[in-house]
Formats: structure tokens, sequence, C-alpha cells
């Protein structure tokens, strides 16, 4: 049995734990690369990269964060120059890896359409800034990989991490609420059914370029936030105003206040199959979690 080794960068994170937890050693060897690694040489870091057909790049600081000049800047430098660096040393590997897979983000389109992954039609705040910068450092030298995918990833559901693991406390004691208007799209994916799409792109030699990892049916925050309630056994909901969030986060609110229509339709039409396609599925689930 041949047994395809994979490189995971961000491998601490909530996506990158899932991963390692998810991938069999049976069939996959999995390398774990930190925030030390991108401390060495290229020479070094392809030392590293040797030998795996698979490289998935996860790395990235949180987006939900007060947007100052720094963390601004944090923000974007974590993911370009990440990339770049993983590709100035897979430049040096004597084979080129099979698949090159970036993590990116449904942040990319704008608030007001719906978008497949044909669409170009992108946000022009901050955020798009982000996602489109982070894309390019992939297409400007996606000559030293045989194929490469940017997964545009929505909203991850799962209590170990991210926004619902933030979230979780507050609904636990009844305290949670919708955001804003609550009529602001919520295109999510279920973190076992995320672990499945990066596994059918590594198996499925034809998908490349964008590929948007969201649930087919989209919801809204006011029914995101009932479901997630309900989860918990709470029947009320507060109201959370706009402002109160824009104190709390600045100009970074807007991740939450806003929301993007997204469609994935490259993975349907490919035949994938989502375990989890609708919002009060997913969250339920959630109580099984760490079984899935």
């Amino acid at each position: 049995m041949v047994i395809t080794k994979i490189a995971i960068t961000g491998s601490t994170g909530l996506i990158g734990r899932r991963l390692i937890k998810y991938f069999s050693p049976q069939y996959y060897e999995v390398i774990s690369l930190v925030r030390n690694d991108f401390g060495l040489t290229n020479e070094e870091l392809s030392w590293k990269l040797e030998g795996c057909q698979i490289i998935i790049n996860l790395a990235g600081s949180p987006v939900i964060q007060r947007w100052t000049s720094k963390s601004r800047k944090r923000i974007i430098e974590s993911r370009v120059r990440t990339t770049e660096k993983l590709m100035a040393s897979i430049q040096l590997l004597p084979e080129k890896p099979l698949l090159f897979l970036n993590a990116s983000a449904i942040g990319i389109y704008d608030t007001t359409h719906i978008h497949t992954e044909e669409s170009l039609l992108f946000d022009e705040g901050f955020l798009g800034e982000v996602v489109q910068k982070w894309e390019a450092a992939v297409f400007n030298v996606s000559e030293n990989v045989e194929r490469h995918v940017l997964l545009r990833i929505g909203i991850v559901l799962s209590l170990q991490g991210g926004a619902i693991a933030q979230m979780k406390n507050i609904f636990r004691f009844g305290l949670g609420g919708f955001l804003g208007s609550g009529k602001q799209q919520m295109a999510f994916i279920h973190i076992y059914d995320l672990c499945r799409i990066i596994e059918f792109l590594i198996k499925n030699g034809t998908l490349q370029g964008p590929v948007n990892a969201v649930a087919p049916d989209i919801c809204n925050n006011r029914e995101f936030s009932r479901a997630f309630a309900r989860f918990y056994g709470w029947r009320h909901l507060f109201f959370i105003p706009g402002f109160v969030l824009k104190i709390l986060y600045g100009k970074a609110a807007q991740t939450l206040l806003k929301g993007q229509h997204v469609i994935p339709q490259l993975l349907i039409n490919a035949g994938f199959e989502f375990k989890y396609p609708g919002i009060e599925q997913a969250i339920n689930s959630l109580k099984n979690e760490s079984e899935s």
C-alpha cells in the first residue's frame, strides 16, 4: 500500500488539529509544520517538505480582532509571507508536489451578490484585500506545483475552537443573540465536512483554483443564532446591536455584521455529498463531534 505524505502548516489550529486526527495513519503520513519552521532557511524547510505529495497551508493570524495598523500588518503577513516561504522552499524540491492546497476565505466576496467560484465581485474592504493578497501569493508561483487549490472556507462549525467555541459559553448561559439586523448571510461548514472536502480534493485530481468550502444550505444570522440557542435549550434570544460589536472589535465588527451568500458549485458539480448540509443538522451534530 502506498502511503500519501502530507505536510500541514497551521497544524496547531482548529482545522489543522482536526485534519491530523482525521487522516488515518494507515493511508497518510502527516508532517506538522509550526511557526518555528518558518524561521528556517528555504533549503532547510525544503528538506522537511521532501517526499510530500500534498502540502496544506492553513497558517494565518485570526481575522476577528481589532484592526489596528499593527494587527492589519500581522494578519496579512502571517498569510502572504508564509505562503511565499513555502513556495520558495517547494521550488528547491527535486520533485513537484502533486497538490498545494491553500486555505482562503469567503471574505474575498462582497456582501451584496450571490457567489460561485466564478464570481469576481470582490469585497473592497480590508478583508477582501487580505484574501486577494493571500491568493495572489499562490498564483504568482503556482508553476512550482502540479495542481493548486484555493479553499475559500466559510464559518467553521466546531466546539473545539474558532467562532463557535467563543460563542458557546454565551449561549450556554442564555446570553446569546442575533447580531445587528440578523439578516446577514452566514455561509458555514461543519468541521467534519471540511475534512472530508479536503480529502475529496486530494483524491479528485481535476479540481483546482478557487473552491468554495461551504454547506449548500445557506442561513442568515438570526436562523443560525436560533439553532444554536436551541442546541443549549434556551428559548429566548437577545438582540446585540451593531454598535456594541463596533465598540468591541472596531472596524473588524463588519465581519460579524455582514455576510456573503456563497454556493459550493464546484463541489456540487463534482458529486461531493455533504453530511451536514443544513444549519440545524450541523449544529445538533456537535453533541457527538468527537465521534465524527
